[in-house]
């Protein structure tokens, strides 16, 4: 851990900034490359999870350590499982907590030997050697997406293919959706049935060459700077609407409840501030798909003062941190009134009297998305102190010094 200190620009911020490449899109077109090394990928995310996955599949030990990095430990499962390898998988006391049962299960059903080592149903798990066939199978998709991203991702080694049911309650359906569109542009011909999803026998991945894309999850923190401020000018490099990723929908959220206006053209999104009629108390948005957006809105409605009310949010207790209440009990900091409802609901209530002359000391938890939502909240208050700079570098190790290109001031 590293304490950082944080201190907001006064007046108007413009900067220039080269958003990371997605590593939701860069992890996943890893595990095809292993699967057909004639994938060629353009450009790879800086984030610490990139970098995790590309030493994982190089690394020839059998334990493999991957830390807080559920994107990993989920692909990596079904990986080393579908390329009978021998490996077992472990990671930090916090991802030991977070679920893998519904992945294992599945691969168990379609052949894989996978034990656990300590706790049932939770890091490490042991896979031995074994040979997948694939068919038909069902997963919960209620708890992560990425359980079934991983199936699909392997579904090229499946000699029976992939008849995947997604059962009813499907949480981040656009990530699987991210993940179908990859594999497409991979060749291969996925079919939708409704919550089914078929990958027929023989598919083969097919050399390309795929450009990752700019990753609007960490652009959510720009467009809460943008809510936060007097005015601004930013312009983020490389976004488009055209995308693979769910979280293009915070342009919309932001125009519609923030007052945050967005231009597109043929290099990136031009950002600005609309104090006219942008700004709207009592937003009510529903985040099921969509969780990672989660910390930057909820962070923009208490630096604002306005209410906004937030549903669909029972995954956030099993990322990198508990995000459910952490956002509650950081955020309340802020002299703003949240509570939580049903495990599932923030509700932050208008606040016109909170105090904006203050420091702030808050809690990231370890977790990237936290550190990032809570520093734009220095444009509020005299500054923002975090108890930890460094976590920022699992997703978007940069965040810092692009602060400091658009004028805030950072020690520590």
């Amino acid at each position: 851990m590293k304490p950082v200190c944080i201190k907001g620009p006064k007046g108007h911020i413009s900067a220039s900034i080269s958003l990371p490449l997605s590593k939701s899109i860069c992890n996943r077109l890893l595990i095809l490359q292993a699967i057909e090394p004639s994938i060629g990928i353009t450009a790879l995310s800086s984030a610490d999870d990139t970098r995790l996955m590309q030493e994982s599949l190089r690394s020839n030990e059998k334990t493999v350590d991957l830390k807080n990095a559920g994107t990993c430990v989920r692909f990596l499962t079904a990986y080393f499982a579908a390329a009978g390898k021998h490996k077992i998988i472990t990671g930090s006391s916090r991802m030991k907590s977070r679920p893998i049962k519904p992945l294992v299960d599945a691969l168990r059903a379609m052949g894989a030997t996978i034990s656990y080592l300590e706790k049932e149903g939770f890091l490490p798990v042991e896979i031995k050697q074994s040979k997948l066939y694939g068919g038909e199978v069902a997963i919960d998709s209620a708890q992560s997406s990425q359980f079934s991203s991983a199936l699909l991702l392997i579904s090229p080694l499946l000699q029976h293919g992939l008849i995947l049911h997604l059962g009813e309650h499907i949480a981040s359906y656009p990530y699987i959706q991210m993940t179908i569109g990859l594999l497409r542009q991979a060749g291969v011909n996925i079919v939708q049935q409704e919550n089914t999803i078929i990958v027929t026998p023989g598919q083969k991945l097919k050399g390309s060459i795929i450009k990752p894309e700019a990753d609007w999850s960490a652009a959510s923190y720009w467009y809460e700077i943008a809510a936060l401020s007097n005015s601004c000018e930013l312009f983020l490099n490389g976004l488009t609407p055209e995308s693979l990723q769910g979280d293009t929908i915070i342009h919309l959220w932001m125009k519609n409840h923030f007052g945050v206006e967005t231009r597109f053209d043929s290099g990136g999104a031009w950002l600005t501030k609309n104090n006219e009629t942008g700004i709207k108390n009592g937003a009510e948005l529903d985040l099921l798909h969509n969780p990672d957006l989660a910390p930057a809105i909820a962070a923009s409605a208490c630096g604002i003062g306005i209410g906004v009310k937030l549903t669909g949010l029972q995954t956030l207790a099993l990322k990198e941190s508990d995000r459910l209440n952490a956002l509650t009990k950081e955020l309340s900091k802020t002299g703003a009134h949240t509570k939580i409802s049903n495990n599932n609901l923030i509700e932050i209530l208008p606040d016109a009297d909170k105090v904006t002359h203050a420091s702030l000391h808050m809690q990231s938890y370890s977790d990237h998305r936290m550190a990032m939502a809570f520093a734009p909240l220095s444009l509020c208050f005299d500054n923002i102190k975090l108890d930890d700079g460094l976590c920022v570098e699992k997703s978007y190790p940069e965040f810092w010094h692009h602060l400091q290109q658009a004028g805030f001031s950072i020690t520590g």
